[in-house]
């Protein structure tokens, strides 16, 4: 008899090592794949990195970010897929090795690539070209580009590759030597109308687009009598290089160091040193005389070589006779006149006419290197250097102290119209009583206080320079003795109290021309000039 259970038993069990090894056979299946999956692999991207030794920014620092493009070897950086396009990569030290922000990967299935990347990383690069901008030169690795296409046809099998950078700008250097008895310590120095924005194409490392003409600040070495400014520009041909140099309480120097200079890229152009003559001085051989009136302050032939520098006077119509108004030395480029020199008696500010308010461009001087004063400058007044008061004997004369090369931006309540007004009625007084007051009223771009230059902004967006300080020279001669005496005030661009008075702030004609670097009437004896007494001007 056969016996049952144990042959349904026997069969079960059979049944049950079927299915086992059924299921197993699926799950081999299913953890297999294909072949490729089992033997292929990808290998994360890194890199080092390497700086030719030509700019300002010449090594790694923790934190420095690049960006890198990735293409299949021999493709076009217009066809970088999107997740190979400007992936940001990050050195923690500064040796230069570079990892990753993101998953940038070689190909897995072991095809070459090629390699583009540029400093510093911006995340709103557009498509395969960055924008430069160089206008700010206060931080190197912020501004100074670089560029890397050397990595061809790589693969995995080499770890870390090194992109060798170079500076796409290239970099200006230029030695200073001041004259005797002329300090650069306190200086600062400027490229003028340099083109600060550009286009650079990742494809191939070219520039376009040049554009936005500034004036760019040059780094200096530390020195007394010499130093040597330095600054990246973007390369091009035919590059005007004008050099100004800027010394605290002086008129700025303009030299033209190179009208057809070429600059190329990761390169540095070292031009010749450049030397002056002392600011406003007169220097020898440099004195250039017109008219010499007793107000006109020495006027250079250096000053006059200078493209930006004008001296313009004014002269007017009165019963059918012509009278000298005024004199200035204009700027054109900072759009103030550093000093306005003029003779002050009874005749002048007889109140034949009313004050005209016949605000207007100066006749002697193109409009475009004027300042477009038409309604005011925000935040200031237009302050008259030769007062409007001074010059009433006609109509004429009065306009004439309405042009815009006569005007600066000027602090209303807390000086225009208070402690420099006072100022100005005080002169007036003293010029009654005598033959002739000589006067020059004067701006200065810079000072100690404030070495840098200031700008507003007039009606038609140009920049118009803010001076540091304000000065008034005064001379008046006895003609019986041969005698002169002489006074000088000085005021900061500031507020001043409305109970400060302008006594608190004379000097002698001597520290204005020590401060200023101008000789105030030259046909006075020094000795007149070194103090002042108070007797006199009351």
């Amino acid at each position: 008899m056969i016996n049952r259970n144990y042959y349904y038993q026997k069969h079960i069990i059979h049944f049950v090592k079927q299915a086992l090894m059924w299921a197993m056979g699926l799950i081999f299946l299913a953890a297999c794949g294909s072949e490729s999956d089992v033997t292929t692999t990808t290998s994360q991207v890194s890199f080092n990195a390497t700086i030719t030794q030509k700019g300002f920014f010449n090594s790694w620092e923790a934190g420095s970010r690049i960006g890198v493009y990735m293409t299949p070897a021999g493709q076009s950086l217009a066809a970088t897929p999107g997740a190979s396009r400007n992936m940001a990569f990050t050195t923690s030290t500064t040796q230069g090795h570079f990892l990753g922000e993101g998953n940038m990967s070689y190909p897995a299935d072991g095809s070459s690539v090629d390699f583009v990347a540029y400093y510093p990383y911006t995340a709103s690069a557009n498509g395969t070209e960055v924008s430069l901008d160089i206008s700010d030169q206060t931080q190197a690795e912020a501004f100074d580009v670089l560029y890397s296409n050397n990595l061809k046809s790589r693969t995995a099998s080499v770890q870390a590759p090194t992109l060798q950078f170079k500076h796409v700008l290239a970099k200006v250097t230029i030695p200073i030597n001041a004259p005797s008895g002329v300090s650069l310590e306190n200086a600062t120095a400027y490229l003028k109308d340099i083109p600060t924005t550009a286009t650079l194409n990742l494809a191939d490392g070219t520039i376009s687009n040049l554009g936005n003409p500034q004036d760019i600040e040059l780094q200096l070495t530390p020195g007394v009598n010499s130093r040597t400014a330095t600054a990246l520009v973007i390369p091009q041909s035919g590059l005007t290089l004008k050099l100004e140099i800027d010394i605290p309480n002086k008129a700025p120097i303009e030299v033209i160091v190179s009208s057809n200079a070429t600059a190329t890229q990761d390169s540095e152009l070292r031009m010749p040193a450049v030397s002056f003559t002392a600011p406003g001085g007169s220097g020898s051989g440099e004195v250039t005389q017109y008219g010499g009136y007793v107000e006109l302050p020495t006027v250079t032939a250096s000053q006059l070589a200078q493209s930006n520098i004008k001296y313009i006077t004014h002269s007017f119509l009165y019963n059918s006779k012509t009278y000298r108004s005024y004199e200035m030395l204009y700027d054109t480029d900072l759009k103030i006149a550093y000093w306005v020199a003029y003779p002050l008696c009874n005749f002048y500010t007889t109140s034949n006419v009313s004050r005209t308010n016949e605000w207007g461009y100066d006749p002697a001087l193109s409009t475009t290197q004027q300042a477009n004063l038409s309604g005011g400058i925000s935040g200031y007044d237009r302050g008259h250097q030769i007062p409007s008061a001074d010059r009433l004997v006609c109509r004429e004369a009065n306009v004439q102290t309405f042009y815009y090369t006569n005007m600066t931006p000027q602090l209303g309540s807390g000086l225009n119209q208070t402690i420099w007004a006072n100022l100005e009625i005080a002169v007036r007084g003293w010029s009654s009583g005598i033959d002739t007051l000589y006067v020059v009223t004067g701006a200065m771009p810079t000072s100690t206080a404030q070495p840098s230059k200031k700008y507003a902004y007039d009606r038609s967006g140009q920049r118009i320079c803010v001076p540091a300080y304000y000065f008034k020279a005064l001379c008046r001669l006895d003609r019986t003795t041969g005698k002169a005496y002489t006074i000088a005030f000085y005021f900061d661009h500031k507020n001043y109290s409305s109970s400060d008075s302008y006594k608190n702030y004379a000097i002698s004609v001597k520290e204005l021309e020590d401060l200023t670097g101008f000789t105030f009437f030259p046909t006075v004896s020094s000795q007149y000039k070194s103090s002042f007494d108070w007797n006199i001007w009351r």
